[in-house]
């Protein structure tokens, strides 16, 4: 196995690279609203995964055009693991629009920016929203309003829920929860401890993660899709949130313990991994 440093120092001119090849025509399409707009984020998600050495394993129904989807958040790392899987806009706070860099692919990526505190502005917020739904847009909403550790669920904030209200073409919005589990480490299950390294905690300096998250051993990745469903059919958004972060957290909890829904293979571990895991830690 390479040392971080080397994998670093391999990987990290790789994805810029990249990055220079592929910002551009995405740049295009968005301004010029071409169907790549679309797709070439995904291609993009997909080989920065790639070459990072993260995994990506699906379970479940994929949502479908139009579905509001609700997702823990654990990381950064989490637009590039459901970006890699499909289409998808994002919501995001406000202030990240401003950031160097991240800022603009965001934007380039239609994110539809918030923001959380300006209750005045809810209406608008909620309207956008209904607008992407509308247009056929697979909507990804992160309801715990901040990250978690990547072991527990924080209770899930029904406000921005409120745009699965509308009804589109007479039929009520699809809504998808869905759970993101960084389950394994060089095929080894990730402890307690190893999910926290690689959760990017709110106060964790973004580029320094990045950079570390880089250095890091192969990884893989759960997403799990639970069948979707509807405000009409839970009674309302409040119970809609409830229900679905109960069921965030189940899938949760099932992976963390080294199970799943039958399809969960381990693989053969690296030395490192023999090194760096404990099983004490869960």
């Amino acid at each position: 196995m390479l040392p971080p440093s080397l994998r670093l120092f391999i990987r990290l001119p790789i994805i810029l690279v990249f990055l220079i090849i592929l910002v551009p025509p995405q740049i295009l399409s968005h301004f010029l609203r071409l169907p790549t707009r679309r797709y070439i984020p995904v291609f993009t998600y997909r080989l920065a995964l790639k070459i990072a050495g993260i995994k990506v394993r699906i379970h479940g129904p994929r949502p479908k055009r139009g579905t509001l989807i609700l997702s823990n958040h654990v990381s950064w790392l989490d637009i590039l693991l459901i970006g890699s899987v499909m289409p998808v806009n994002f919501v995001a706070k406000a202030d990240i629009a401003h950031w160097p860099l991240f800022g603009m692919l965001a934007k380039i990526g239609r994110t539809i920016f918030i923001e959380r505190e300006k209750r005045s502005d809810a209406m608008n917020q909620r309207n956008a929203l209904q607008k992407r739904l509308s247009e056929g847009e697979r909507v990804v909403l992160f309801p715990e309003g901040s990250t978690s550790d990547g072991t527990i669920v924080l209770p899930f904030k029904s406000a921005l829920i409120s745009a699965a209200e509308t009804k589109i073409k007479g039929q009520a919005v699809s809504v998808q929860p869905m759970t993101i589990v960084f389950s394994q480490l060089c095929g080894l299950p990730m402890g307690r401890r190893m999910r926290v390294e690689y959760a990017w905690i709110g106060h964790l300096n973004l580029v320094p993660h990045m950079l570390k998250v880089l250095c890091g051993d192969p990884m893989t990745v759960d997403l799990i899709f639970f069948p979707p469903t509807n405000i009409d059919a839970e009674g309302g958004r409040k119970a809609l949130a409830g229900r679905a972060r109960r069921q965030v957290q189940d899938g949760l909890a099932a992976y963390t313990v080294g199970h799943s829904t039958g399809d969960y293979q381990m693989h053969k571990p690296c030395p490192e991994a023999k090194k760096s895991v404990n099983p004490h830690h869960e």
